[in-house]
């Protein structure tokens, strides 16, 4: 009996370390790696602050007294995250559950939302993603699986940032900020 009761309680444990955490819907900054831009994303009302509703992303040149650069309107799903270029231009959200058919790779950038991209357009078979008490995981763990944002621009050229975002099939997709652009591994599996 004793075994059951002690069976049954890891199990609720391992199932409870799984689960999932709800939104918080909070406000939130992100500063780019240089520290110089800020990203703030904030409720466009007071209601919004509590749920999914109407909210902006605004970046500001820090360098400037907080000089704002652009706006737009932001989907935000109520979990805080993401990166801002190194010269402000572009702000990158990840998302960390898989959804065939909605976002879960989202750019801005100066104003407006230039990428959106589904789960299915990443072309990740199910058998790669990992399954949580209510989600899907996509993403590489671990410190191997940080997306990274790179300028490889040339010297003496214009900034060219790159998403690169490790994913469970051991293969990492590639997003451009400056047009949104997804490249996909080849062979696709």
């Amino acid at each position: 009996m004793k075994h059951i009761v002690l069976m049954s309680l890891c199990l609720l444990l391992s199932a409870s370390v799984q689960a999932d955490v709800p939104p918080s819907f909070q406000p939130f900054e992100v500063k780019s790696s240089n520290e110089r831009f800020l990203a703030e994303i904030r409720p466009d009302d007071a209601d919004a602050a509590s749920r999914e509703g109407s909210w902006t992303l605004r970046v500001y040149d820090l360098k400037a007294e907080k000089k704002e650069l652009w706006s737009c309107p932001y989907l935000y799903r109520g979990y805080p995250g993401g990166q801002l270029t190194d010269d402000g231009k572009a702000f990158l959200y990840v998302e960390v559950w898989f959804y065939t058919d909605r976002p879960v790779i989202q750019v801005y950038r100066e104003g407006k939302e230039i990428a959106a991209i589904s789960g299915k357009d990443l072309h990740i078979s199910p058998d790669s993603r990992e399954k949580t008490v209510s989600h899907e995981l996509w993403l590489k763990s671990g410190s191997d699986g940080q997306v990274k944002i790179r300028n490889e621009a040339k010297e003496n050229e214009s900034p060219r940032y790159r998403a690169y975002i490790p994913c469970r099939d051991g293969k990492t997709r590639i997003v451009d900020l400056q047009s949104g652009e997804l490249t996909l591994p080849w062979p696709l599996s």
